[in-house]
């Protein structure tokens, strides 16, 4: 399995409930399409251990996405940034955006 971790802040003033039920659409749509496998929920950085060792300015929102495949990984970037996305998933997709930032994106394969 391939797995995205999405990491963000949100922006000023931005409500993490309608960030939530944007991506809760957005993976709905990815996943009825074969572009995605599976999700968690997004949670919250936790920065007061000394198990968590990135600096205090690091994005303080994840989530994690999973994938079955490069291919199923590839494809959907493909899809949704080939100008395909439905106006539905353009929607979800942009409702999400509007109430981000600072996102960082980062990809691996647990089959090593």
């Amino acid at each position: 399995m391939i797995h995205m971790l999405c990491r963000f802040d949100l922006k000023p003033g931005a409500s993490m409930e309608a960030v939530r039920g944007y991506y809760a659409q957005f993976f709905k749509d990815m996943k009825s399409m074969g572009y995605a496998e599976a999700t968690g929920e997004i949670g919250t950085r936790i920065d007061d251990t000394p198990m968590s060792t990135e600096a205090p300015e690091a994005q303080r929102f994840y989530v994690v996405m999973t994938f079955q495949d490069r291919a199923q990984l590839d494809g959907s970037y493909a899809y949704f940034t080939g100008g395909h996305l439905t106006s539905d998933q353009l929607a979800a997709h942009n409702g999400i955006r509007r109430w981000i930032t600072n996102e960082v994106f980062t990809c691996w394969d647990d089959q090593v």
